[in-house]
């Protein structure tokens, strides 16, 4: 068999270590697992629980606004439930209990490339 001498002396460090770790009375040897136990006993706990934790402060969860824009946001909320009252008794509401922000009016979202689309029609 040939092989070149980097791979031959990787091999040759891999089978030190192996046999370091016999030695040692660390190696445990293989068994077989179901993927269930492999998951709950080994991966779950070793590797996703630690990765995965979250905490449950509202803090981090909280971003402060300029006082302008919530200005703004709280004059368009306005202005969007007038125009629903209005449409809704025109009879044209078809947004049921949603508000999307961008619709044409009657509550009914616009289709997702509208927004491109209208921009392209203005830039030409």
């Amino acid at each position: 068999m040939k092989t070149t001498k980097k791979l031959r002396d990787y091999l040759d460090d891999e089978l030190a270590k192996f046999k370091q770790e016999v030695l040692s009375g660390n190696y445990i040897p293989p068994s077989k697992f179901t993927f269930k136990d492999f998951y709950e006993n080994e991966w779950a706990p070793k590797d996703a629980e630690p990765k995965l934790k979250r905490t449950n402060e509202a803090t981090e969860d909280y971003v402060d606004m300029p006082q302008w824009y919530m200005d703004e946001l709280a004059k368009h909320i306005k202005a969007m439930r007038k125009a629903k009252l209005e449409a809704k008794a025109l009879g044209v509401w078809q947004g049921r209990d949603r508000n999307f922000v961008f619709h044409a009016g009657t509550g009914k979202p616009y289709y997702h490339t509208t927004s491109t689309q209208s921009w392209k029609s203005w830039c030409e």
